[in-house]
């Protein structure tokens, strides 16, 4: 059975809504990937960066050992390497309320994957991954972020077809460090997806999720149902635009500056402390900025538009460019709006 789509959520905006529409390998127009990157050098002297260096080392060499090479054909193993190097805009990071200060950041990162796809009886199959990740802001540097993780996929189509259908559950356990300790966190996630082919040229994808993510502090301990609804354009070959909306209900953590520099109290601290279920101080930012700044939790319902086109390069290699809208309401008129642009370089080898 062929594979469809990877969809890869974003790790680096924990409150962007992960219902982008997929980055395109053109081995075929159902191997993508979706990811991000950061614009500044990269630094190895961290768990994750050595993490990094031995999977890759490892995804690289053939099997050392006559029982790993027998392995490998008797369940039919494919191993895949995926790399993604992103840079980006962030026009409001700390994902502050409307009329209060926003921040806007450049963000780069490096994200490698190692999955072993299996196929199974049937129209079945099974794929394994473990994942790490380096993110790195330009400003504020205790948003520096290192990631590891692993993921199951199990892929199935009921009906063999041109048009047919296939479903895809997946899930996912990753950790996040943070240069500010307040913000490291488990995160668990699970998506039930559909994608279907409903032309040439045309490709459906809608599912549901679930994310939960415990952290150091209670301020970032998040919960959420989601939902998204993606379409994807391929006029030619080796091009693909597309168009996701997504939706998303539950817990989202905000910063905003309580006290000016000069130490005045700011105008709209008063209706984030009513609307706020729990806040303190945001070590990242006041780490960077003068006055006092406070993270909060606030349960919002959010709206996210993405449009991107994505350019096959070769076999193995494509560029895509994407933008993302986020629009969050909450009680009492507390609401945030976010755009994201990003361009992001894929390779698999």
């Amino acid at each position: 059975m062929n594979q469809p789509p990877v969809y890869l959520s974003s790790t680096n905006q924990p409150e962007a809504i992960t219902s982008s529409a997929p980055y395109c390998i053109k081995n075929s127009i159902k191997n993508r990937i979706k990811t991000r990157l950061k614009r500044r050098r990269l630094s190895c002297h961290s768990g994750a960066c050595l993490a990094l260096l031995f999977m890759s080392l490892y995804a690289s060499s053939p099997p050392v050992n006559a029982t790993a090479q027998g392995i490998n054909k008797a369940f039919n193993i494919t191993w895949l390497n995926d790399l993604k190097l992103s840079v980006g805009d962030d026009d409001n990071v700390g994902q502050s309320a409307k009329n209060s200060k926003i921040i806007a950041e450049k963000f780069n990162q490096l994200n490698y994957q190692l999955t072993a796809d299996i196929p199974l009886k049937g129209n079945q199959a099974v794929s394994l991954a473990g994942f790490t990740q380096y993110q790195r802001f330009s400003a504020v540097d205790d948003l520096e972020q290192y990631s590891l993780g692993l993921s199951f996929d199990f892929r199935w189509q009921r009906n063999l077809g041109y048009l047919a259908p296939f479903y895809r559950f997946t899930t996912s356990y990753q950790y996040n460090k943070f240069g500010a300790k307040q913000r490291n966190n488990g995160q668990l996630k699970t998506r039930l997806l559909l994608t279907k082919r409903l032309s040439d040229s045309l490709t459906l994808v809608t599912g549901i999720g679930y994310q939960h993510q415990s952290a150091h502090s209670k301020v970032f301990d998040l919960r959420h149902i989601n939902a998204l609804v993606n379409i994807d354009y391929s006029p030619m070959s080796k091009v693909i635009y597309y168009a996701a909306y997504g939706y998303r209900k539950g817990k989202i953590w905000s910063t905003t500056q309580a006290n000016l520099c000069n130490g005045q109290r700011t105008n709209n601290i008063n209706k984030v402390i009513i609307a706020a279920e729990i806040f303190e101080p945001d070590q990242a930012f006041n780490s960077t900025f003068c006055g006092n700044w406070t993270a909060y939790r606030l349960k919002a319902r959010s709206h996210s538009i993405r449009l991107g086109i994505n350019v096959s390069l070769s076999q193995q290699t494509a560029l895509d460019f994407s933008t993302l809208w986020i629009d969050s309401d909450s009680r009492h008129d507390v609401s945030y709006q976010r755009r994201i642009m990003q361009l992001t370089y894929l390779l698999r080898f």
